[in-house]
């Protein structure tokens, strides 16, 4: 079987970690503060707020493989996966910051707030992340067995860094 592959540049290693390391930064401030935030600033009850955290993730787990289809059917002049890594760093960064707002709502209104600002938020970053695997497993595929190999069945292991 002819190899054709070549070797991950120590470049493009280093450029995809720093990309993936500044999202993940970005999202842990608000899976560390959001809850803190929501209880002691925005009033809403820790109870309230776990099952927000529950339901968005049960949606998470509709949404994930849709934003993942999008991504594999989407072709245009910048490739599959780039526009969604440059267009949504926008709103990425926009939603994050309305997060943290407080507007003056009732207990309810503060409540459907934070539904509908952390679910899209949770959106944009699944349609970030999934383009950003998306477009590392094709670099690997393209590349070497250097990063990520395809096994039998579907899955991919880490070979070497």
């Amino acid at each position: 079987m002819e190899n054709n592959f070549s070797k991950v540049s120590l470049k493009e290693k280093i450029g995809y970690s720093l990309g993936d390391a500044a999202s993940n930064l970005f999202f842990q401030t608000f899976i560390i503060f959001l809850p803190i935030f929501y209880t002691d600033v925005f009033g809403i009850s820790a109870a309230a707020i776990s099952t927000m955290f529950l339901v968005t993730r049960i949606w998470d787990a509709v949404n994930d493989p849709i934003m993942g289809m999008i991504a594999d059917r989407t072709n245009s002049k910048w490739g599959k996966f780039r526009p969604y890594l440059l267009w949504l760093a926008v709103p990425y960064g926009v939603i994050g910051a309305i997060m943290f707002f407080t507007p003056d709502f009732s207990e309810s209104g503060k409540l459907i707030y934070a539904y509908m600002t952390y679910t899209l938020m949770m959106m944009v970053r699944s349609m970030r992340s999934r383009a950003s695997l998306k477009k590392f497993i094709r670099l690997s595929q393209k590349k070497n067995k250097d990063t990520l190999v395809h096994q039998p069945g579907g899955r991919y292991e880490t070979e070497s860094f």
